[in-house]
């Protein structure tokens, strides 16, 4: 055939230039680079017409990604970071599951915290907690947040104390001698870090408790 019958015939067998060109273009491995540099140029350009409509979008964008960022701290620090303790996949919440609701989990009553232990042998120990506000008194008033807790909880989680002692099941007996067991924070803060406070007594303005560690 002649020259411009074999160019017919060939376009028709490969397709047409252009075509042959975009996946040419398409194989590059830089072709991304090539596509975001366009269109960060046609946004720039709609951008720098309308300043006002500018302000709105920048705004936004950094509204989302500033909510995205913290969605993936919380997340990651949630499910993908171990717990902070010496043997993290061993420990469980136990919840209260009323049956007929599928999605209905309430926490355990104090009757549930007694009949635990004897129906539920898989557990090498048992604790459990209740946060709550504490009003501290003394020459400087203050409100701490705390929790009621039960002797096993610190044994269960597996840490030990900077000072003193943990809860032991005498403690448990009543709250108007409660023992107390300080936070860091609250030591450092409230009584300097010194040691010397373990076993004195921490006056609040409902109940006297003593600290133990």
């Amino acid at each position: 055939m002649d020259a411009e019958e074999a160019r017919y015939a060939a376009l028709r067998q490969f397709g047409g230039v252009a075509q042959v060109q975009e996946r040419c273009r398409e194989l590059r491995g830089w072709v991304w680079l090539e596509q975001f540099g366009k269109a960060f140029l046609l946004a720039a350009r709609m951008l720098r017409k309308d300043p006002r409509f500018s302000v709105v979008a920048i705004f936004t964008l950094g509204a989302g990604i500033a909510a995205t960022a913290s969605l993936f701290s919380l997340v990651n620090g949630l499910l993908r970071d171990p717990l902070p303790y010496p043997d993290p996949g061993r420990l469980v919440s136990v919840w209260r599951k009323n049956i007929g609701e599928e999605l209905s989990f309430t926490p355990l009553t104090i009757p549930d915290l007694f009949e635990l232990p004897e129906r539920a042998k898989c557990f090498a120990e048992l604790g459990a907690f209740s946060v709550r506000r504490f009003n501290l008194g003394g020459e400087r008033a203050e409100a701490v947040e705390g929790a009621l807790c039960t002797a096993g909880l610190f044994r269960a989680v597996g840490v030990q104390p900077l000072h003193g002692r943990w809860f032991l099941p005498e403690d448990e007996a009543g709250e108007s001698t409660a023992a107390v067991i300080l936070s860091n924070e609250l030591w450092t803060q409230r009584f300097a870090a010194d040691p010397a406070c373990i076993g004195r007594s921490v006056a609040s303005t409902d109940e006297t408790t003593r600290s133990s560690g």
